[in-house]
């Protein structure tokens, strides 16, 4: 049996489906609105990412980094403005331009070179991380 009809099949079916989900997606805001309160905060049951994600601004603490990429967090995080001459961050309503201090440099520097030396207008930023 070839691989072929069942590649052709899982094709199709991804894209009647991704129809579906590129409609429903946030197309984001210039002023987010804040994600509701919860109703028991201190529920133990309650994932950390239903906290965090109600945090709008970085910890007052020096920047550190807790954890791994997929369970972790940023402690202080720094800002990427929104709009650079050479960079504009995308999706804002997730407000998800905050990293650590040398990775939003990077960008910035990232961003000022590929404009220089491959005259690209600017780089798009999407997600790098919440402010905590």
């Amino acid at each position: 049996m070839t691989s072929r009809p069942i590649l052709t099949l899982l094709i199709l079916a991804a894209l009647s489906l991704g129809a579906d989900a590129a409609s429903a997606q946030d197309r984001g805001s210039v002023n987010p609105k804040p994600l509701p309160p919860l109703a028991n905060p201190n529920d133990p049951k309650l994932g950390a990412k239903e906290l965090f994600a109600r945090k709008v601004l970085p910890t007052a603490t020096p920047t550190r980094v807790i954890g791994s990429y997929s369970k972790g967090c940023l402690a202080g995080a720094a800002q990427m403005p929104i709009n650079g001459e050479t960079w504009q961050v995308m999706r804002l309503s997730r407000n998800r331009n905050w990293g650590y201090p040398g990775m939003i440099a990077l960008l910035k520097r990232l961003s000022v070179r590929a404009h220089k030396d491959a005259g690209w207008p600017g780089i798009l930023v999407g997600d790098i991380a919440q402010p905590r």
